[in-house]
Parts: C-alpha cells; sequence; structure tokens
C-alpha cells in the first residue's frame, strides 16, 4: 500500500506529537527567531506548535511581532528604530502574535518626519 509509512505525518516527516516531532519543530522555530531560518521544505508550521509558541512567550516579552514592510521602497528608518518608537509611544500591547504594518507609512519621509508619524499615528500599524 503506497504511502502508509507517511500516512499521519506533517512536512517534518515524523509522527504528529511525538517526542521526535516536538524536538523538530522547537529547533525550526529557534531557528526562525534567531534569524538563522533556511529549511525551504518547511512552508507549514503546524498549529500545534504555533499554541506552543505562544503559550511559551515569556511575561515581559508579551507578543511575537510579524512586521510587514513595502519591498519596493526604502524607508528613513530600520525596523528596530521604528519598534522602539511605537513601543515608546505606547502603541505595542498586543499579546501572543501582532502584527506591525510598516508599508502605511507615506513615501519620501525623513527620519525626523518618520518618527513624528509613528508618534502620531503609531495606532494605525498595529
Amino acid at each position: 500500500m503506497p504511502g502508509w509509512k507517511t500516512a499521519g505525518r506533517d512536512s517534518s516527516g515524523l509522527a504528529p506529537n511525538s517526542e521526535e516531532w516536538l524536538a523538530f519543530w522547537e529547533g525550526v522555530i529557534d531557528e526562525i527567531t534567531s534569524g538563522q531560518h533556511s529549511r525551504p521544505y518547511c512552508d507549514r508550521i503546524p498549529l500545534e506548535v504555533v499554541d506552543r509558541i505562544i503559550e511559551g512567550l515569556q511575561p515581559s516579552s508579551n507578543c511575537m511581532w510579524l512586521i510587514a514592510s513595502r519591498a519596493d521602497r526604502k524607508l528613513a528608518l530600520d525596523s528596530d528604530s521604528c519598534m522602539r518608537i511605537l513601543g515608546e509611544g505606547g502603541f505595542l500591547t498586543a499579546r501572543g502574535i501582532g502584527i506591525i504594518n510598516l508599508g502605511r507609512i507615506p513615501d519620501g519621509l525623513t527620519a525626523a518626519e518618520t518618527e513624528r508619524f509613528l508618534r502620531e499615528n503609531g495606532d494605525t500599524l498595529t
């Protein structure tokens, strides 16, 4: 019977919720959060793993932020500076997973103008 050895397995090739499966996905998550993810075959992360990430967030971090930006332009400030400014403005209050859309920052702003835009309009980006 073709495929019987892989039935019930995900893209890791391991049985879901087994110790090996959890160890595999914890390694993938560590790679992703450290910026070292290079496994092109891991295009989908099981919801069980996402739940474990959310549950495992430290109280001090409160949130895993996903930052969206436009690939066709460069902002006057880098994303770390934008995050710092949004944090100082009290806009980073989500828990679990939050999204920041830096693509909504208008084109052509200087660094000072970008900072002012973030402080005045941060609630529209999160």
